[in-house]
């Protein structure tokens, strides 16, 4: 990695590992090299990045090793990085949580129990295997890994499970009642309007560097396009088959509830974890904060959600001071 100024920077940050540095240190690295007026900044969009040199590693081995990295750059910014660098800027690849599973992948409630039935697997589970900062690959790994064992108990679960009940018909009714009044809606905004002013809270509020203040602000912005969105989206397509715009209209509404879960438990974690990391509480507290955040649906509450904690199940390896 190279900022403007040809310097190799992640030696001012992890010496020993430098470029290789878990993706959380990289990341700060990067937007602090921003911050100190040493990124390149794009003319036509201003957007702010770094150069990926990967032209020491010569042509064969990046096709040996990156070939998926190589086509990207040709095809999507046509370069080719055998030959120059790649701007490069963190963004958000993965989310480090998920529906709560044991280590059978069963899917449980607030209290531990089992939801009979659910099984969850890939990056939608949440089984304590990454907490604060996913490794990289390990994805592929743990997608491999629960999917043979949600799979395997799932099907031994239905052949012994019997037939299930038919949806309650007044239920599904209100249900089919609900999405098609937004269709028929006739004015209003937009779910990709909204979409955006997600997305800008969040890179805004709750990046990679964050604060109680700014996090406050960004919730408070989520909770009214949450609040608002159902009875203000406008779906423009009126078609009752294949209607992306209701797709996209449901996914939005699905994405700002899980934006505020993710902002609301942020603000209430005071501390620095992998890559939840706040300015004002720059370290890791593992006497208060050496657990789970269990987000769990509550109406009664203005946020919609409450939060329980479950303990983080350590064996083989001690949390000690991380060294890069």
């Amino acid at each position: 990695l190279r900022n403007k100024n040809g310097e190799r920077f992640m030696a001012r940050y992890a010496p020993k590992f430098l470029d290789l540095a878990p993706r959380d240190v990289v990341s700060r690295a990067m937007y602090t090299e921003y911050l100190q007026g040493r990124a390149f900044i794009d003319e036509a969009t201003g957007m702010p990045y770094l150069l990926l040199d990967l032209t020491h590693l010569g042509e064969e081995k990046i096709n040996e090793k990156l070939p998926s990295i190589r086509e990207i750059g040709i095809r999507y910014v046509g370069i080719d990085p055998a030959s120059e660098p790649l701007p490069v800027f963190p963004a958000a690849h993965y989310h480090m949580g998920g529906i709560a599973t044991d280590s059978f992948y069963r899917a449980m409630s607030a209290d531990n129990k089992w939801i009979r039935g659910l099984f969850v697997a890939g990056e939608a589970a949440a089984a304590s295997l990454h907490g604060a900062n996913r490794l990289g690959t390990n994805s592929t790994a743990e997608c491999l890994t629960s999917g043979r064992i949600a799979g395997a108990l799932a099907a031994e679960y239905a052949l012994k499970a019997p037939e299930p009940s038919p949806p309650d018909p007044a239920r599904s009714k209100q249900e089919e009642d609900f999405v098609w009044g937004l269709v028929k809606r006739e004015s209003g905004t937009p779910s990709y309007v909204v979409k955006k002013k997600i997305q800008n809270t969040m890179m805004k509020d709750f990046y990679i560097f964050r604060d109680g203040t700014n996090m406050s602000e960004g919730l408070s912005e989520l909770l009214k396009l949450r609040d608002s969105f159902l009875s203000s989206v406008y779906i423009e397509d009126k078609e009752t088959t294949y209607n992306t715009d209701l797709v996209a209209a449901l996914e939005t509404y699905n994405m700002l509830q899980d934006a505020v879960i993710v902002a609301a438990a942020a603000l209430n974690r005071t501390e620095s974890r992998g890559a939840h990391y706040r300015t004002d509480y720059p370290k890791r507290d593992d006497v208060n904060w050496l657990k789970h955040t269990i987000a769990v649906k509550d109406v009664s509450t203005n946020l919609g959600v409450s939060f329980t904690y479950w303990p983080v199940r350590i064996t083989t390896w001690k949390p000690v001071e991380r060294k890069y």
